[in-house]
Order: structure tokens, then C-alpha cells, then sequence
């Protein structure tokens, strides 16, 4: 939908979705470091045989997904800031495969890759892991939902290419960094692609327009 921040703000529907999404964002981020802590860190997970992460011996990559994930968003905010049904879906797909996680990560709970280096980045260390270790935020992985967010959601083909090769560039990081396994990085774009196509169609349906 093709409207402004103005326009949009005047439609009723829009504001109820936009103010669910800012909530739920809210709450997951008030409970992701509990369940991490308190569910997750505790409970005893698969260890998996990964043939892939054996053809890489572990190096800290840490600065370069960071530097990815952080230029890709500035890069995808700056161009889609002024379209709020982008933001919408954005924020409704990364807040909704968030809650997929938590629960994949329960139902399907894997020990940390041996020789795993954890990724240092000091605003999710403290915001979300409450500044200690924690290796088990596993399947999937939550790094390369977030970038297939912003790849998806683009509607500029240059720009989504562009993103498109950073995530790619960023899934052979974390492997090569043990940081997940290669099933991690594989299925989330796939589980990412249906959350995004299932709300676009369904906000498309609600507001009778095109998101595109």
C-alpha cells in the first residue's frame, strides 16, 4: 500500500496492527532473556553431527555479522522509512518468527556446535542474554530470520539483491564461526518466507490493496 505515514495514521486499521506489532515487539523483548535463561539454558538439547561445520576450523567472525546485520538494516530502513505498511510487515514478520523460535527452539532444543565461539555483540549481550554466555539460541537462527526479513519485505530488485548477498555472506559466517548448524541457517528462510507471505496476504486482504 502506497500511502503515507499521514494517510495511514488515519486509518483505523492500520493504527491497531501497528500498535499489536509495537506491543508484542515490547513483551518478546521483556521475556526473550527469561526464556533463554530459565527454559531454554536448562534444558538438555541434541548435540548434532554437522559434516558441514567440520570443513571449517572456528574463527571469530563476530565484527562482520555485526557489521552486516546492522548496515543491512539502516540500509533497508533508510529506504522504506517513509512506507508504513512496509514497517508494519517488517516488524509483524520479525516479531512473529520470533515467537516460531522460541518455541522450535523448545520443541527442538540442540546443544551448542563443538568448537562454537560465541558471537560477541554487546547490544543483544545485554539487552537479551543479560550479559552472560548463553550458545543455546540455536534452531533457527534468528540472525538470518532477521536479515531474510528485510530481503523480503524490499520491493526495490537491486536492493533485494543486495541484501540478498549479505545474508548469504552472513550464513557462511556463522557456520564457519560454529555459531549454528547448517540445518539453523537453512530453514530459517524458508520459515521466514511463509510468516511473511502469510501477512502480507492477510493485511493485504484486510486493507483491500496491494502491500506491494
Amino acid at each position: 500500500m502506497n500511502s503515507t505515514w499521514k494517510e495511514s495514521l488515519q486509518n483505523k486499521k492500520f493504527i491497531f496492527w501497528i500498535v499489536i506489532a509495537g506491543i508484542s515487539l515490547a513483551a518478546l523483548g521483556l521475556y526473550v532473556p527469561y526464556y533463554f535463561q530459565h527454559v531454554i539454558l536448562t534444558k538438555k538439547g541434541l548435540l548434532l553431527h554437522d559434516i558441514v561445520l567440520q570443513q571449517f576450523t572456528p574463527s571469530d567472525w563476530s565484527w562482520a555479522v555485526l557489521a552486516l546485520l546492522y548496515s543491512a538494516l539502516l540500509f533497508s530502513l533508510t529506504s522504506n522509512y517513509s512506507k508504513p505498511w512496509i514497517i508494519l510487515l517488517g516488524a509483524s514478520t520479525y516479531g512473529t518468527t520470533t515467537v516460531l523460535r522460541l518455541l522450535t527452539m523448545y520443541l527442538f532444543t540442540l546443544e551448542p556446535p563443538v568448537g562454537i565461539i560465541p558471537l560477541k555483540d554487546p547490544f543483544l549481550s545485554y539487552l537479551v542474554y543479560n550479559a552472560v554466555d548463553f550458545n543455546k539460541d540455536l534452531f533457527f537462527s534468528g540472525h538470518i530470520s532477521a536479515m531474510c526479513t528485510l530481503m523480503y519485505v524490499e520491493s526495490n530488485k537491486i536492493r533485494q539483491w543486495v541484501i540478498l548477498v549479505m545474508t548469504l555472506a552472513m550464513a557462511i559466517l556463522l557456520v564457519a564461526q560454529h555459531v549454528h548448524y547448517t540445518i539453523d541457517v537453512l530453514f530459517s528462510p524458508l520459515i521466514t518466507y511463509f510468516v511473511f507471505r502469510w501477512l502480507r496476504s492477510f493485511y493485504a486482504q484486510k486493507a483491500s490493496a496491494k502491500l506491494r
